[in-house]
């Protein structure tokens, strides 16, 4: 059995339900956040069944960049090997394409209500 499944008791001291509001405990800084995307992320975006990760967005962020901090040499090495790639290169323009291309066009929408 996993460190937090639904059956352990562990899992229910960091869940609570209020007034028909879900909450959920980051398992780092203790605080108490409604059981939403916005405070947490998600297990597994394919399937959502499987819930939301322990830890709160502030707290998961703060142990990403800590690591890359530490790992820096590691970090230089994927970010050098991720942008060499010519097909990466190319995804990135085409993105940047309809990035631009959908900012000018809410621009022209903008535009024609002021009108």
């Amino acid at each position: 059995m996993g460190k937090y499944t639904k059956k352990s008791p562990k899992f229910f001291k960091n869940i609570r339900e209020i007034n028909g509001f879900k909450e959920r405990r980051c398992t780092q800084c203790k605080e108490w956040f409604p059981e939403t995307t916005e405070y947490f992320y998600m297990r597994n975006k394919s399937k959502p069944e499987k819930g939301f990760n322990p830890e709160c967005k502030k707290c998961s962020s703060k142990r990403s960049r800590k690591w890359a901090i530490n790992h820096w040499d590691i970090m230089k090495e994927c970010f050098k090997r991720n942008h060499k790639n010519p097909e990466r290169k190319a995804k990135e323009k085409e993105r940047k394409k309809i990035a631009k291309k959908q900012v000018i066009l809410l621009n022209i929408e903008e535009k024609t209500k002021i009108k």
